[in-house]
């Protein structure tokens, strides 16, 4: 006689709250969630439904002046549900919920699959920088080492940027207040990007790299793009990467 047993495991729903706490004992009810949504994703399981009650929620520096930081409000990485079980993150009863960043990504999810991102407005901080600021830091970037430079000279005419021979750089980093990314999604597959506003990010709102099967659906992105010095736009595929064998 052969004996199979099939064992399946209950869908967990957890919370998030800007009151709440990354620890253990919260989490699993509206009264005690968690804290980030960060911390939310790293309990979570294929087929858990992660529940953001309404408010603000921001990097952990936010508003500290440094425009060089890497950091996030949101980071996925390395997250998996499954096939018919995604992880989805979602307001809690369509609640208003802003997610807000100045590092280099506001939303960002690297490296996973079979999760699904929906309702959520996300924004930037273009409303906050003048256009005079972004002006004074269009050319400044920091070498290998560190050194804080300029491209060319602060003050230079159109006339005499145009006039300039210059050598191309490689090893640099520029500000990463002008060029953030709203929601960056990349080397993964089978993600859901549903019904969220992306809006007035310094760079590109919504950028898929490396990616298959990436569902943007319903989503609108505006006045993003508005005060970087690099190309960046509003919604971008590129470099797709098939993950079928066949």
């Amino acid at each position: 006689m052969n004996l199979f047993f099939q064992t399946t495991r209950a869908q967990n729903t957890w919370y998030v709250g800007a009151s709440g706490q990354n620890t253990s004992g919260y989490g699993t009810t509206i009264g005690q969630p968690f804290k980030s949504i960060t911390y939310a994703i790293g309990q979570a399981d294929a087929g858990d439904t992660i529940y953001v009650l309404a408010g603000t929620y921001t990097n952990a520096t936010y508003g500290d002046g440094n425009i060089w930081k890497t950091e996030q409000t949101v980071r996925i990485n390395n997250v998996h549900g499954s096939a018919n079980n995604y992880i989805t993150i979602k307001p809690y009863n369509n609640q208003a919920v802003v997610l807000k960043g100045d590092g280099d990504f506001v939303f960002q999810i690297r490296n996973s699959s079979y999760i699904r991102v929906e309702g959520f407005e996300i924004e930037g901080e273009v409303n906050n920088i003048p256009l005079s600021t972004a002006l004074q830091y269009q050319f400044t970037y920091k070498d290998k080492n560190g050194n804080i430079l300029e491209r060319v000279p602060l003050g230079s005419t159109t006339e005499e940027i145009e006039a300039m021979t210059l050598p191309t750089l490689s090893n640099v980093t520029r500000p990463s207040y002008f060029n953030a990314i709203g929601l960056l999604v990349q080397g993964s597959h089978h993600i859901g990007v549903v019904n969220n506003l992306i809006h007035h990010v310094t760079g590109t709102g919504l950028r898929v790299f490396e990616g298959d099967y990436i569902n943007v659906i319903g989503n609108e992105v505006h006045n993003c793009s508005r005060r970087s010095s690099v190309g960046n736009h509003g919604l971008v595929f590129h470099s797709s990467k098939s993950i079928d064998t066949s």
